[in-house]
């Protein structure tokens, strides 16, 4: 779906390597979920609660241009 990849290419091109292992391996995990569950993820990123702080950190740097605090290293 070309609105995800919009949303996760230029997070993974700009903060994979930032994330924390953890993170890291959680991101691929998030990829290969359906297209729709993810859509759905962006909207209600508490659904599967693994995922959620790797959601939000999506959505700041869509925002923001970059991911910053704590979370990044969880």
């Amino acid at each position: 779906m070309l609105e995800l990849d919009l949303l996760f290419r230029p997070f993974a091109e700009s903060c994979f390597e930032q994330l924390s292992t953890e993170l890291q391996q959680e991101f691929v995990e998030l990829l290969e979920r359906d297209d729709f569950e993810l859509l759905d993820l962006t909207r209600q990123p508490e659904q599967i609660p693994r995922f959620t702080t790797l959601i939000h950190l999506v959505m700041q740097f869509r925002k923001t241009g970059e991911i910053s605090g704590p979370k990044t290293s969880l």
